[in-house]
């Protein structure tokens, strides 16, 4: 699990204690409602990755306010776009 879902994995948390703690806990927010979205389409860990991808790709901007709102957008881009769930699910 990732560590925007909750992982209390050491090493999952590593990139969490780079950011400030409110945009830690929306983007762990924004994880699990993204979970939630697409249970019946993918895997979780498969969303999770889906996040910390669009988290990465935005991750080197100095305006940091609208980065939760250009994740999920990304993020379900992506999910809705991803095809055959049997694909994601080898992913994992």
């Amino acid at each position: 699990m990732n560590a925007f879902a909750g992982d209390s994995d050491s090493a999952a948390m590593a990139p969490l204690l780079q950011r400030p703690a409110d945009e830690t806990a929306t983007m762990r927010l924004l994880t699990r409602r993204l979970i939630r979205e697409y249970a019946d389409r993918y895997p979780a860990v498969y969303v999770e990755r889906v996040v910390t991808a669009a988290l990465e790709r935005f991750d080197s901007g100095r305006v940091r306010i609208y980065l939760p709102v250009l994740v999920e957008r990304t993020a379900r881009e992506i999910l809705d776009s991803a095809g055959d769930v049997e694909v994601s699910k080898q992913m994992c």
